[in-house]
């Protein structure tokens, strides 16, 4: 066994470590070069791949250096095209002034965001764009790399937005009710004009209160349990009292419904001042009291007459001085006409109740033309009728409804002198389902401060009327949702015009 130098073991060590560092180097850069490679690959795929066009531009030389496939389709030139033909400037003609300042911006410091540029393709168009940048290291200088997002659809979504919210605005604004806008602590958000005219505030005044201080009922805690119940699926509606800046108080109908997200709740409510309603609905309610006075009176009135006109029906028998049976006469005539009033007076002040049956308006308007023919007021008279229907079908109520045509007949009949015409038309209505019947005559016209007058109880231009002929049709038709206006001029004469519905 031969001895061994030390030195020369030290040496084969050093050499065997050296070896093993040399392969753990190796294997470790291998092993990087991998990692590098996969790395690089998986860029390039998203690089390649990616939704947004990505460039990489060298601001300095006006050049795209490298672009994906997306930016070549967003633009409509090829990749070839984009890298060696075409300039940073000819995408953004008008805009370099706005480019070189982001451009430095993201030189600057790293990084850069903007959405007020604009991309020309190829074919002129330019698209809104959003542009990410940052810096990057490109062929040993400085560069940029560009992320950008044809952001059209968003724009016009947007600009959609805008236009939806500005026509929300206008109709709010201009809307006859009061609009207000309620946060979650019951503080006024927002208003419209209509309010703050309605209740003497500024909008600025209004921003600064909440519903308790204009609502002259509800209490926090009422307010508190009126938000409670509210759903944006179902939105209620109250009656209440609205209190203005200067104290006085007038009564709303208030629709309110749920608004906005379940972490920020608010409530929209549109209020509309019903003073008028509560009036007509006072007045309505006084016309019924006075209604049923009427016919108590009527009642108590008419017995004792009914016993009167007996005796003096009676007398008629005994003879009597030519004097005296002037007087029986007269006194016999007034207490007919007194009865016929009362009758008038008690069929206005009832419930017109309808007896529907279906008629046929041309057949009926037929037949009561030659009853009417046989009246006094029609001698010396002609009445034509006119139809542009061959059957005009409703459901009425015959008796009433020959009661209002009577009326209007024999009004036209006394207005005009011997030898001249009534006409009297039935047609389709302007509107749908509804028949339109019309009385003409050319007469003196009827004067304008006296044409909207009639219709009201107890109003006449004639010395023997009682004014609740025409008052009375007119209940007649309403009852049979229908309507009824008088119209007169010089030049075209006087028209009472009745619209009925058709029978479906």
């Amino acid at each position: 066994m031969s001895d061994h130098d030390p030195s020369q073991t030290d040496a084969m060590s050093q050499l065997q470590a050296i070896r093993e560092q040399l392969q753990l180097e190796s294997q470790n850069r291998q092993e990087a070069e991998k990692a590098l490679r996969i790395s690089e690959e998986r860029l390039r795929k998203i690089f390649e791949h990616s939704n947004d066009a990505i460039f990489v531009i060298d601001p300095k030389r006006d050049r795209v250096l490298e672009a994906n496939p997306k930016a070549a389709e967003m633009l409509g030139y090829s990749r070839d095209e984009l890298i060696n033909s075409v300039q940073v400037s000819s995408i953004h003609p008008e805009e370099m002034e706005q480019v070189r300042a982001f451009g430095d911006k993201v030189l600057k410091q790293g990084y850069g965001w903007t959405n007020e540029l604009t991309c020309l393709t190829k074919s002129g168009y330019n698209i809104p764009s959003e542009i990410s940048a940052s810096v990057i290291l490109f062929e040993g200088q400085n560069c940029i790399i560009s992320l950008v997002r044809d952001v059209t659809e968003r724009k016009l979504a947007e600009d959609k937005l805008r236009r939806s919210e500005a026509r929300f605005r206008t109709f709010v604004e201009n809307a006859a009710e009061m609009f207000f806008l309620i946060d979650p602590e019951g503080k006024i958000e927002d208003v419209n004009q209509c309010t703050c005219n309605t209740l003497g505030y500024s909008r600025e005044e209004l921003l600064e209160l909440s519903v308790t201080d204009i609502n002259a009922e509800l209490t926090p805690q009422q307010l508190w349990d009126l938000k409670e119940n509210l759903t944006s699926e179902q939105p209620i509606t109250i009656e209440s009292w609205h209190r203005r800046k200067d104290g006085t108080v007038f009564p709303v109908e208030v629709n309110i419904s749920r608004f906005g997200s379940e972490d920020y709740p608010r409530e929209i409510a549109l209020a509309r001042d019903i003073t008028e309603r509560k009036q007509a609905q006072a007045a309505t309610a006084r016309l019924a009291e006075v209604g049923e006075l009427a016919a108590m009176i009527v009642h108590e009135v008419r017995s004792p007459l009914t016993t009167v006109l007996m005796g003096l029906e009676s007398c008629q028998s005994l003879e009597l001085s030519e004097r005296h049976q002037m007087r029986l006469n007269l006194a016999l005539e007034e207490g007919e006409r007194l009865n016929k009033l009362l009758n008038e007076i008690l069929q206005y002040a009832r419930e017109q109740k309808l007896e529907l049956v279906d008629i046929d308006l041309v057949t009926f308007i037929s037949e009561l033309k030659s009853s009417i023919e046989e009246s006094p007021a029609a001698k010396g008279k002609f009445i034509a009728i006119q139809s542009s229907v061959a059957e005009a079908s409703i459901r009425g109520d015959r008796d009433k409804l020959k009661q209002v045509f009577i009326n209007l007949v024999r009004n036209a009949l006394e207005a005009i002198p011997e030898g001249e015409t009534v006409t009297w038309g039935i047609e389709v209505a302007n509107f749908p389902q509804h028949i339109r019947i019309t009385i003409h005559n050319g007469g003196d016209p009827i004067p304008e401060e006296t044409l909207h007058k009639l219709g009201s109880p107890f109003f006449t231009t004639k010395s023997e009327g009682n004014g609740l002929g025409v008052a009375l049709a007119k209940r007649i038709v309403e009852a049979h949702q229908g309507e009824l206006a008088i119209y007169s001029s010089a030049e075209a004469g006087t028209t009472a015009e009745v619209v009925l519905p058709q029978a479906i």
